[in-house]
């Protein structure tokens, strides 16, 4: 079970499988918008030009 620092508990099961194994993540997916102002500046772009 993942826990999201935000939103709590959450449980996601992975439908994938390799050589059996089903792939864990040592965190949740980041929030809708959480890394937009990284993205936007990696890129050299203001909120204008999205």
């Amino acid at each position: 079970m993942a826990f999201h620092t935000r939103a709590g508990r959450l449980l996601v099961r992975s439908p994938i499988r390799i050589d059996g194994a089903t792939p864990t993540a040592d965190k949740a997916a980041p929030r809708v918008g959480e890394h937009n102002e990284a993205v936007l500046k990696e890129f050299n772009l203001n909120a204008k030009e999205r």
